[in-house]
């Protein structure tokens, strides 16, 4: 635990002490990014090592905690606030708003055409405040299969936690390579 503390405090330097607020769509497109990779880089190396101490069933559940401990350390430290969501959702808590379905179905059409692209910012009103939202792609790794694969292939400690954690859970069946939601960043308007 102090070790992943550590490895997001250190990553969160990268915003130079300063809150996330951003003057342009070129900065936002900037610190969204810094972000996104803050949260993806922190929870696959903490998912890595618990992996290989827990397998990957006692792992699931730590999955979750470390998504929101990093998330509201760099919303705490940054002020913007990040956040998974998918058409098919693991966790209800993080059903998609109206721009993040919007996001989500423009990303699929393009993963379908073959053309997903890296990200994409949007200035918009959130609240009545102006923001940016940032939004990049999760694609499914082989390092997700051990529990968003075929749910007839999953080990029998990855289904007792996902049933006892997750008992609703959509977040199945992917393949490497399959879309499996996306990354949603808001940066403040400074």
């Amino acid at each position: 635990m102090v070790r992943k503390i550590a490895m997001v405090g250190a990553a969160v330097l990268v915003f130079g002490g300063a809150a996330g607020a951003a003057t342009s769509e070129e900065e936002a497109l900037a610190k969204g990014r810094r972000a996104a990779n803050v949260l993806t880089d922190t929870l696959r190396d903490q998912l890595n090592e618990n992996v290989k101490e827990k397998g990957a069933g006692g792992a699931l559940p730590q999955c979750y905690y470390q998504a929101l401990t990093v998330a509201k350390e760099v919303e705490t430290t940054t002020g913007i606030r990040l956040k998974r969501t998918s058409t098919r959702l693991r966790n209800p808590a993080n059903a998609p708003d109206v721009f993040e379905q919007e996001a989500l179905a423009r990303f699929e059409r393009f993963a379908k055409e073959g053309s997903l692209p890296s990200d994409e910012i949007r200035q918009e009103k959130l609240d009545g405040k102006p923001v940016f939202r940032y939004v990049k792609p999760i694609v499914t790794s082989a390092s997700c299969i051990p529990c968003h694969g075929e749910k007839a292939a999953l080990s029998a400690d990855v289904l007792k936690a996902l049933e006892e954690k997750y008992p609703d859970d959509k977040a199945l069946d992917y393949k490497a390579g399959d879309l499996r939601g996306i990354l949603s960043a808001v940066v403040p308007v400074e």
